[in-house]
């Protein structure tokens, strides 16, 4: 890899990091743990590397005829290393993050097991699911050399439904707020006028100074 592809790289995985730390830090709620926030991160980058990958992979593919092996060698040991920490952390530690956070109970200790707990039945039925498809592909006649290519068929899948379930979404409920219901003023200014009465409740709540408790009656003991 040349010195100016290899720069290009950097300056690209520099501004990729400072960008998802940027994104992060305005969706972030105060009271997420730095743990699962550094999770999410990782994550999120990972995630957005494959931006930067991708065209990496194609230029050195299709460089000039010297491009020596090294280099796709090295590509191919990148895109393994983002693709298994990406399946560990999508499959067992964000997972196994949100349901600690969500767990009510008390200690860390019964958090964690409630956690682990939840995560292990998911993975037990996701098992059970695996031997009722082999054992059915066993009775039918079939090949495993084929499994491959079916779990792969079954896993692109599953990341295109959630990919237009979300986007289709995105894109109806950026429409619809942004066009549909801020062309109409009068519900907009009522949702608004609705949004700043309840953000008022809610800080004469909190800033509120607690009264002084009241003197007692002339001529009634004090308790002690």
């Amino acid at each position: 890899m040349d010195l100016a592809l290899l720069l290009t790289v950097l300056i690209g995985l520099l501004l990729l990091a400072v960008g998802t730390f940027a994104a992060l830090a305005f969706y972030r709620s105060p009271e997420v743990p730095m743990w699962i926030t550094a999770v999410v991160y990782l994550a999120w980058f990972l995630g957005f590397a494959s931006l930067i990958m991708l065209p990496l992979d194609v230029a050195v593919v299709h460089a000039a005829d010297d491009a020596s092996s090294d280099d796709t060698e090295e590509l191919l040991v990148a895109w393994k290393a983002i693709y298994w920490v990406t399946w560990a952390l999508a499959w067992v530690l964000l997972p196994s993050a949100q349901e600690y956070w969500a767990a009510g109970d008390f200690t860390w200790q019964a958090r964690l097991q409630t956690a682990v707990t939840k995560n292990l039945r998911f993975w037990g039925l996701f098992v059970a699911a695996g031997l009722v498809f082999s054992i059915y592909i066993l009775a039918s006649g079939g090949n495993f050399s084929e499994l491959g290519g079916f779990v792969m068929a079954c896993s692109n899948t599953y990341g295109l439904v959630w990919v237009l379930l979300l986007l289709g979404y995105g894109l109806v409920e950026v429409c619809r707020v942004r066009l549909v219901r801020r062309s109409a003023p009068t519900p907009e200014n009522l949702s608004i006028s609705w949004a700043a009465a309840g953000a008022n409740v809610h800080l004469d709540v909190h800033a509120a100074p607690r009264s002084a408790p009241a003197a007692p009656a002339a001529g009634c003991p004090q308790a002690h």
